[in-house]
């Protein structure tokens, strides 16, 4: 198995249009994501600090490629892309980091409650 079926997997995986799609050029995709931070920022839903970092200065697209499943006959690929350099990758670190910020205060907060069956509780309390 070489280069020749690793290029027909590819093929056979991105011609099922159930789950891939051809994509407008990547200069549509950031007027559409500029356009939208714009709007964002008029109406003082984020700063000019936040649309400098989640704009990215030069897009490009993702990166398709195949990890093999060596365990399965025929060796097919387990697809991946990669989003480095894509319109998205910071909009996409910003909301990651936003959702770690939630859970560490979650966990934070969870942490000084004690364990369910170490507590007593009162049934006044309650109701």
């Amino acid at each position: 198995m070489g280069i020749e079926h690793n290029i027909s997997e590819s093929n056979h995986q991105l011609g099922d249009t159930t789950y891939y799609k051809r994509l407008d050029p990547m200069s549509d995709h950031q007027r559409l994501l500029n356009e939208k931070l714009t709007k964002m920022l008029a109406s003082k839903e984020i700063s000019e600090d936040s649309i400098e970092y989640l704009t990215v200065a030069n897009p490009r697209a993702g990166r398709f490629y195949l990890l093999p499943k060596i365990h399965k006959p025929g060796n097919p690929g387990r697809p991946i892309v990669s989003a480095n350099g894509h319109p998205t990758k910071r909009i996409s670190e910003f909301v990651d980091l936003y959702h770690l910020s939630l859970y560490y205060l979650y966990y934070h907060h969870m942490s000084k409650i004690p364990p369910i069956s170490n507590r007593h509780f009162r049934r006044d309390i309650l109701t």
